[in-house]
């Protein structure tokens, strides 16, 4: 019995994508982050979070731009496998006001969500200017990818905090592509 050709390609790289952060977590050289965020593009993104999962789960700031982009790159593979199965209704539908009209609480929720997500970066602004305690880096995207993207990235140009970061100025973007994919693929399903 063989095994179908694009079946074979996601084996093996997902397997590379499983393999490369146990790899960097001992070369530590953040070269091959790169590595595992172009195998994640290339269709691991599975292997490489369950990679990260098994092998480097300690994020820093030197990996957490590649975290974000194989995260974001697994969710929008996973939009793009039941787009092609075909979960979704015929034609596309684009009224977003039509959308949140029928679901109004998860309109609340995202407004609510951004509102946190910029009073989140206000006050690590405030906090980095008294030098008190921090508001952890991955709390701050945390708060992004559970919707409050806009409000982040609102927060990072208002306060002018966190600009200079690329897992912040790239990443907060990223974040926001990706819910803008989901959200549409949700509207046609």
């Amino acid at each position: 019995m063989s095994v179908p050709p694009f079946i074979a390609y996601l084996l093996i790289v997902n397997t590379l994508g499983l393999l490369f952060p146990l790899v960097n977590k001992y070369a530590k050289k953040g070269f091959f982050d790169i590595i595992t965020a172009i195998i994640a593009a290339l269709g691991g993104s599975v292997g490489a979070i369950l990679g990260i999962i098994f092998f480097d789960r300690k994020s820093t700031k030197e990996n957490m731009l590649s975290r974000i982009l194989i995260i974001c790159l697994f969710i929008i593979q996973a939009v793009i496998l039941l787009y092609v199965k075909g979960k979704h209704q015929e034609g596309f539908n684009f009224n977003i006001i039509a959308f949140f009209k029928e679901h109004f609480f998860f309109f609340c929720y995202l407004i609510l969500i951004n509102i946190m997500a910029t009073v989140s970066f206000g006050l690590d602004k405030f906090y980095a200017v008294k030098e008190k305690s921090r508001i952890p880096i991955i709390l701050l995207i945390g708060i992004a990818f559970m919707g409050g993207t806009l409000g982040a990235i609102a927060g990072m140009y208002l306060f002018r905090h966190k600009t200079q970061k690329s897992y912040f100025n790239v990443g907060l973007r990223v974040i926001l592509i990706t819910q803008l994919v989901v959200l549409l693929y949700i509207m046609n399903i």
